[in-house]
């Protein structure tokens, strides 16, 4: 198409210099690292996820005894869980609001609010919990720092 005030010649090279510079600033991001969808650190951003996502759904549907397989102090020991009481817990909502991965990878923490239902003493409860999540290299494992939510 004719542009007054420029040669016919003169649209070409401009497009063809802003397809090299787009090419050139592209080629910079991708080494620089923006083209990572997920930082493959540690246990790596992935596999937080899907961690997290795995306890959440056993919390949810009642399988305590699984999700307790998820906690490890990161220092000493943790206090045994009474099983039997929790099997009198329904939980009927699981909400998790933020989940956050350290730079380095080896830490994360995870907040979320659970609804429950407690069947023996028909009492409903509501908590919102703050979890610490550590990476445990030796079992390669994402662990989680504490107790089980205190469901009562």
């Amino acid at each position: 198409m004719f542009q007054w005030g420029r040669s016919p010649g003169e649209g070409a090279a401009l497009r063809e210099l802003t397809v090299h510079l787009l090419a050139v600033l592209a080629g910079l991001w991708l080494m620089a690292g923006g083209g990572c969808a997920t930082m493959e650190v540690r246990g790596g951003a992935r596999v937080f996820d899907d961690t997290v996502e795995t306890y959440v759904k056993l919390l949810r549907w009642g399988s305590f005894e699984e999700a307790a397989s998820f906690h490890a102090p990161r220092h000493g020991d943790l206090d045994p869980i009474d099983l039997d009481r929790l099997k009198e817990i329904r939980v009927t909502s699981l909400d998790i609001k933020d989940k956050v991965l350290n730079p380095d990878g080896d830490a994360g923490e995870v907040r979320f609010t659970i609804e429950f239902y407690n069947d023996y003493e028909g009492v409903v409860g509501s908590l919102n919990v703050h979890q610490a999540w550590w990476y445990d290299e030796q079992a390669e494992a994402w662990r989680v720092d504490g107790q089980l939510p205190p469901l009562r």
